[in-house]
């Protein structure tokens, strides 16, 4: 069967960061945006009902964590996704 292709966003993080917070969002308007996976100093969400964590891995100190949107691409939807860092 065909399981649909999927945006994906990709971000870097030291791991010695612990007073950020990073928070995946996603839109199909560009107005309103939903809070998907979330990377705080009080811990992580990494998959909600927006996103879904697809890979995370640690190289040198620095953290790659990929999320990709819940809403498969198809021809008549568009999707955004965006990064919200912010400070507790």
């Amino acid at each position: 069967g065909n399981t649909g292709s999927y945006q994906t966003l990709s971000f870097n993080r030291p791991t010695s960061t612990t007073d950020v917070i990073y928070t995946v969002q996603v839109s199909d308007d560009l107005t309103t945006w939903h809070n998907g996976s979330v990377y705080s100093p009080y811990g992580d969400t990494p998959t909600n009902a927006h996103t879904t964590e697809a890979s995370r891995s640690v190289v040198g100190g620095i953290e790659t964590i990929v999320v990709r949107d819940n809403v498969a691409i198809s021809g008549s939807t568009q999707r955004f996704m965006r990064l919200q860092v912010t400070a507790p």
